[in-house]
């Protein structure tokens, strides 16, 4: 190479001085070289691009360059594949993002459900203790002592009873509730002294049996001649006193001695049987529970007034119903034998009245029991309402009401009702007990 272009070649870029080559007129391309130069740089391009596709497809974003066939087509594909990229990876972004909310909404939906069944689970499991500790309390005879008449010989406290050759059993699946109607508008004391809190003007004393169903009422007379506990003004013991059972209550404290005393009575007069639960309530509490299911409808027995007209049907609410159960005669001896007729009439038409709406919410009876609350004194709580009104919706026939046969007659200048000791023997095996033969 002359000097001359030894000096030339300096000038000349290093990217070009590799295709320039010298020839006898002085310096020429070589169009081998740039060929080549091309064909590599093709193959670094497309390397290139198989990396991106590969990285693109490792991060879920797949995008598609264009390619050219000179430099700008290099550059514009380069442009193109980002954008795409972007988008792809925006797409996927607001699938990412629906698909979160999809789990999230599904997440709080389960756990919805969840609470929902945690709720209901808790409910069968509070309502099947509150069934058992109803139950436990309804049937309770651990302390049984039942006696006889002259006639009849026990065995075993009571647990088998020998009567005119035949032998019974206890049934302990059957529980006792005695309801107590006060004569006052508030069960309470005058002054604080006893003898003001009333008497018990209606008492009921219901019969389930766990194991038929039936449901028995033996209606009591409130002027039955039996042995009653009394009390000094001041509430000291006062000794027995054989009276109207109706005066029980009266020898109290108007609240839940004087119901107890009752129950001590009515248990003397049924032969000592146990009798677990007790309900007394005030002439408040009988429009209160009355008007609580919709009134009673029945026809009337009596006529009184411009209220009832005998014969009549009649939608009875509010104060009527208190008019009904409580009217009588006072100038005829045994008027309270014709107002028992009206208050089991009453009763009929109201129990059925009230299974049917348990029927419909096993709750009825306990809302009916806590409305009426402040005119009621009572051991009838939740479990035992609980037991007693989903055990006897399943089998309801009706209530089979007991009269005890007996004789009405005056001492001292009152009504007292002498029960026939047999006829009431006789209903306590029919009601409590399994004959054997």
């Amino acid at each position: 190479m002359s000097e001359q272009n030894k000096s030339r070649r300096k000038h000349i870029p290093k990217q070009v001085a590799d295709i320039v080559v010298e020839n006898e007129d002085g310096f020429d391309i070589d169009w081998d070289s740039i060929e080549n130069n091309v064909e590599h740089a093709n193959r670094v391009r497309r390397s290139k691009h198989r990396h991106r596709m590969s990285s693109s497809l490792q991060s879920d974003s797949i995008g598609y360059p264009t390619t050219g066939s000179n430099g700008d087509d290099k550059d514009n594909s380069s442009k193109s594949g980002t954008v795409l990229n972007h988008s792809v990876k925006i797409d996927n972004d607001k699938k990412s993002k629906k698909k979160s909310k999809g789990i999230t909404a599904k997440k709080v939906l389960l756990i919805i459900l969840a609470v929902i069944l945690s709720i209901i689970i808790g409910l069968i499991i509070a309502f099947s203790i509150l069934r058992k500790t109803g139950m436990k309390k309804l049937f309770d005879y651990n302390n049984l002592n039942i006696q006889t008449i002259d006639d009849a010989t026990t065995d075993n406290r009571g647990k088998t009873i020998v009567y005119n050759g035949k032998t019974y059993d206890f049934n302990p699946y059957v529980t006792s509730i005695l309801f107590i109607g006060v004569d006052k508008e508030t069960l309470d004391l005058v002054d604080n002294t006893v003898g003001t809190g009333g008497q018990a003007d209606a008492l009921y004393l219901l019969a389930y049996n766990a194991t038929s169903g039936n449901v028995k009422v033996v209606s009591i007379s409130r002027d039955t001649l039996i042995d009653v506990n009394t009390y000094t003004v001041s509430g000291d013991y006062a000794g027995v006193m054989n009276t109207q059972l109706c005066l029980s209550y009266a020898y109290g404290d108007g609240k839940d001695l004087s119901a107890k005393n009752v129950l001590t009575s009515v248990r003397r007069m049924m032969f000592n049987i146990p009798i677990n639960t007790y309900l007394a309530m005030d002439l408040k509490a009988i429009s209160k529970m009355n008007d609580s299911i919709g009134g009673v409808r029945l026809n009337s027995m009596i006529t009184v007034d411009d209220i009832f007209t005998e014969g009549e049907d009649v939608l009875i609410k509010g104060d009527m119903a208190e008019k009904y159960v409580r009217y009588r005669d006072t100038s005829v001896l045994d008027s309270n034998n014709n107002r028992m007729q009206r208050q089991q009439q009453y009763l009929n038409a109201f129990s059925a009245k009230l299974v049917e709406a348990t029927k419909n919410d096993v709750t009825t009876p306990l809302k009916i029991l806590n409305d009426s609350s402040d005119y009621l004194i009572t051991n009838f709580d939740t479990s035992r309402v609980t037991y007693l009104a989903s055990s006897i919706i399943q089998d309801y026939s009706g209530l089979n009401i007991i009269n005890i046969p007996g004789d009405v007659v005056e001492k001292e200048g009152k009504a007292v009702f002498i029960p026939d000791e047999t006829s009431l023997f006789e209903t306590l095996l029919d009601i409590y007990y399994i004959c054997r033969d």
